[in-house]
């Protein structure tokens, strides 16, 4: 598979085949990989397309059923079939289109409306907040700052850690940026999109107290109570 923009892709003849070894290898324009779909141009419009088929499959299986369950029991099965399933490696494609993130929040109000029984053209923001579940595009943002503290505090693998530098680390004088990350220089939208630049203007906005905090736990619990509480005010 070959990857990069769809300029530089298309530029490439069609019937491009690489030999190797005495073999022909034929590029793909997707292929899979620890449960993940890439596709060439990183914008994983395939994985997402499978991954709402597969909770889907799930959750209508669960509804067909779900007079069998009291609503606590119910919850455990939407969040270990479906919840876990929608958000694995959440920080590889969560730069994905905002077309893919709204796609995948039908799902989760899906998932909402079979738990809390709320009707089909209810609003579903009081399901959600009754569940305590942050919208997709929230709970994507919850997930990349927990492995940007994981990051800054030496918890995730160094090839991860090693990607980023404390401005104290380069600026002597105590600033009020003293905590925050050097922004990487990306001049291009790939760039930008790339965890590097994303995790570090997400950490620059997190709460300053919230970065301070001495347990991964704590800082999940207090991060993920303080964005409940702005949207859900």
């Amino acid at each position: 598979m070959l990857i990069g923009t769809r300029q530089n892709l298309q530029q490439l003849p069609e019937d491009m085949t690489i030999n190797f070894l005495n073999e022909t290898i034929t590029p793909v324009s997707f292929a899979k990989d620890l449960g993940m779909t890439i596709d060439s141009y990183l914008t994983y419009d395939q994985h997402i397309t499978n991954l709402i088929s597969s909770c889907m499959n799930s959750l209508c299986q669960i509804n067909r059923v779900k007079k069998c369950f009291d609503k606590e029991a119910l919850t455990l099965i939407v969040s270990a079939l479906v919840m876990n399933k929608m958000f694995y490696c959440s920080t590889v494609w969560s730069n994905t289109s905002s077309t893919n993130i709204k796609k995948l929040q039908l799902v989760q109000n899906f998932a909402c409306r079979i738990i809390t029984n709320i009707g089909k053209f209810d609003h579903i923001s009081p399901g959600l907040r009754e569940l305590n579940w942050l919208p997709v595009k929230e709970q994507l943002l919850l997930r990349e700052a927990i492995m940007m503290y994981k990051c800054v505090n030496e918890l995730a693998p160094h090839y991860l850690s090693d990607l980023f530098t404390k401005r104290s680390d380069i600026h002597q004088r105590d600033t009020r940026s003293h905590d925050s990350l050097q922004i990487p220089l990306y001049k291009t939208s790939a760039g930008q999109r790339s965890f590097h630049y994303r995790g570090v203007t997400l950490w620059n906005d997190v709460d300053i107290k919230c970065k301070k905090l001495d347990s991964l736990k704590t800082f999940k619990n207090e991060l993920k109570r303080s964005m409940l509480e702005q949207i859900y005010k």
